[in-house]
């Protein structure tokens, strides 16, 4: 079924009042509202949703999102509710963001570049894995409480990648994004196995309490690879090379107003002036 200039004040499917339906091989194209509005626990699957007013697919609670194209609509190309899967779709070129889930959400296999606001974005409690974001505004941002695996955020124009409190980010890569790498913004949360690299301010940087920065490779970063501004934060067994090249006076691992830390067996190469810096606001920190 396809769908071309819908009348310009209506959906092009509002399948609002369904439950527990199944949509597939659907294609919206220039509706003057949301492209597909589908009801709770709905699959939804091959379906393209491009050049409408505002969502290019709007999903409630439950459903199952699944190779879908959403490109140049004039609000976010995928929104869903919460307990959602999105899986294998690209979202390209949308006014706002690529994919926003809900809480509770899984999100797999997805392509988001060239959105206004944020490739994807999540509430609490959700799972991003094996997804490509690049030229957003910001690449992915999640909630508290959630895991982001095997991601990759290229020249994104704030964060690459930032997460919330009590949150996983591993085996990820954040390259020349053009404010930071990847950022934890929540206490209690770790980034594992990650490279952050060539991005305009800095590679790794942990704002939350008691957060934990292991086996990541932190290169070529304009002003810090890995950086502290919250205490009790544990940097492990990582590889610091030739950051600070944009600015002097930076280094490989820096730590500013940070307490009751550790920095333990990192690799420090090729860093503008200095590998670490622990500047006099932070106090009783162990290095080893």
């Amino acid at each position: 079924l396809s769908l071309h200039d819908a009348l310009p004040i209506l959906d092009g499917i509002d399948a609002l009042n369904s439950q527990s339906s199944v949509f597939a091989d659907l294609k919206i194209i220039g509706s003057g509202n949301t492209g597909f509005r589908s009801g709770t626990a709905s699959v939804v699957t091959r379906c393209t949703s491009i050049g409408n007013s505002q969502e290019g697919v709007l999903a409630f609670d439950g459903c199952q999102i699944s190779q879908c194209m959403v490109q140049n609509n004039g609000a976010s190309g995928i929104v869903t509710g919460n307990n959602c899967r999105i899986t294998d779709c690209q979202a390209q070129f949308n006014n706002f963001d690529g994919i926003a889930a809900g809480s509770g959400c899984s999100i797999g296999g997805c392509t988001s570049a060239n959105n206004t606001n944020s490739g994807v974005s999540t509430g609490s409690g959700c799972t991003i894995s094996h997804c490509i974001t690049a030229n957003n505004y910001n690449g992915i941002l999640a909630g508290a409480d959630s895991s982001i695996n095997v991601c990759t955020a290229l020249a994104n124009l704030n964060f690459g990648i930032s997460s919330s409190s009590n949150s996983m980010v591993t085996a990820s890569a954040a390259s020349g994004n053009a404010y930071i790498g990847i950022s934890i913004q929540g206490a209690n949360s770790t980034a594992k196995a990650c490279v952050a690299s060539s991005n305009a301010t800095g590679g790794l940087i942990l704002y939350g309490r008691y957060s934990t920065v292991e086996g990541c490779t932190a290169s070529g970063n304009l002003y810090v690879g890995i950086q502290f501004n919250a205490d009790g934060c544990l940097a492990l067994n990582n590889t610091c090379d030739s950051n600070g090249t944009g600015i002097a006076g930076n280094a490989g691992i820096a730590c500013f107003s940070s307490n009751s830390g550790r920095i333990e067996a990192n690799h420090f190469s090729n860093n503008s002036h200095r590998g670490l810096l622990v500047d006099p606001g932070s106090t009783h920190n162990i290095i080893t």
